[in-house]
C-alpha cells in the first residue's frame, strides 16, 4: 500500500484523539471533505479504518 501524506494525518489524528466524523477530521485537518472521503475510503479497504454509521442525536433541530 502506497501511503499518502493525507492517510498519515488521518492515522496519526484518529489514532491520538479516537474516532470521529469525516467532517471532523476535514476541519481538524483543514483538508476538503471530498479528500477526507476519498482517503477514508483508501484506509477502508486496506483495513486501517473503520466506518461507522451516524452517531447518535445530540439533541437540537434536524437540518434542513
Amino acid at each position: 500500500m502506497v501511503e499518502t501524506r493525507h492517510q498519515t494525518r488521518l492515522l496519526t489524528l484518529l489514532r491520538d484523539e479516537g474516532p470521529m466524523s469525516r467532517v471532523e477530521l476535514g476541519e481538524r485537518l483543514e483538508l476538503p471533505r471530498a479528500r477526507v472521503g476519498a482517503e477514508v475510503a483508501r484506509l477502508a479497504e486496506v483495513g486501517l479504518v473503520e466506518a461507522a454509521g451516524p452517531s447518535a442525536s445530540r439533541g437540537g433541530r434536524r437540518s434542513t
